[in-house]
């Protein structure tokens, strides 16, 4: 059986925008309308990935596999 997993990861930090309500808010709408489309939307930090960009891969990509085993 082929199970199929949609994922977004977006970095969000200073470096990349301005932390702003409006931003936040913005990035909310985002996030919902990609769920919609059936994407699991992972968000981490600039700092986070500068930190251990394995545990944040390790972290998405764990959470994929997990669900395609529960489906399969």
């Amino acid at each position: 059986k082929v199970v199929r997993k949609r994922m977004i990861i977006e970095c969000d930090g200073h470096d990349f925008h301005d932390r702003t309500k409006e931003q936040a808010r913005k990035d909310r709408e985002r996030d919902r309308v990609l769920q919609s489309f059936g994407y699991r939307v992972y968000r981490y930090t600039g700092s986070e990935i500068w930190s251990d960009v394995f545990k944040c891969a390790y972290e998405a990509i764990s959470v994929l596999i997990r669900e395609a085993y529960n489906e399969a």
